[in-house]
């Protein structure tokens, strides 16, 4: 997961509290009158919050506050996988104040699926790598599914009666459903959502069958709620 900025002209220095980093930038002489930030900084997260994306943002906004000595807001623009954040970011004042917190697939695999009204190289001033995370297959309890095996079962057995989530088409979530189809010769229904967090709601909810969950979803499988069958 990398986050990016549309300021020009300019540098990042990173800090490294835990697996967090906070950014400083140094702007063109015009700027330097008044030093870097003297403003609140926008942190924009591209899902609905409750996802790993989400927690990782408060997390670092925290570390660039308490780095930087200025509030940083945490702005969720959820839709279109990632495209309504990397839009709304790519049109924002290129001065530091604007911070995006995309995953790779938003400015890699959204550009071959989608008309996109942003450039994902020239828009955005890559500043570095914040988070890693192992994602998993999660079923609720209840499901009567115990291993990966008795998902593709089930699947097979009744095709098109296994659904499962992603946030969104082209996300990393929609790829592995795909993936397991192709592999497994069986049909999947594909349900897109605005985020990973909604998404794990509802396969606690049996709304949903089955979600390739990112590192959100642990709380809930500790607590019973989510059964984690391959990672």
């Amino acid at each position: 997961m990398t986050f990016t900025h549309t300021f020009s002209k300019a540098f990042g220095r990173i800090f490294l509290p835990a697996l967090l980093s906070a950014a400083c930038a140094a702007f063109a002489p015009q700027a330097r009158a008044q030093p870097y930030p003297n403003k609140p900084i926008m942190l924009v997260v591209p899902f609905a919050p409750g996802g790993f994306v989400h927690t990782v943002a408060l997390m670092f906004g925290e570390s660039i506050g308490s780095a930087l000595g200025q509030s940083v807001v945490v702005l969720n623009k959820p839709g279109a996988n990632g495209n309504v954040a990397a839009e709304f970011v790519a049109k924002s004042p290129a001065d530091g104040y604007t911070i995006f917190l995309p995953t790779a697939s938003i400015l890699t695999i959204n550009p071959h699926l989608y008309k996109i009204q942003f450039d994902p190289i020239k828009d955005f001033a890559p500043i570095g790598l914040i988070a890693d995370t192992t994602n998993m297959f999660v079923v609720s309890p209840r499901s009567g599914i115990k291993s990966f095996k008795d998902l593709v079962d089930m699947a097979k057995a009744k095709p098109g009666s296994v659904s499962y989530g992603s946030s969104g088409s082209g996300s990393i979530q929609h790829i592995a459903g795909e993936s397991l189809m192709k592999q497994a010769n069986t049909t999947l229904v594909h349900v897109p959502y605005k985020g990973v967090g909604p998404a794990v709601i509802d396969v606690i909810g049996d709304r949903l069958t089955v979600m390739f969950s990112d590192a959100s979803a642990i709380p809930h499988i500790k607590g019973g709620r989510l059964t984690a069958i391959a990672v």
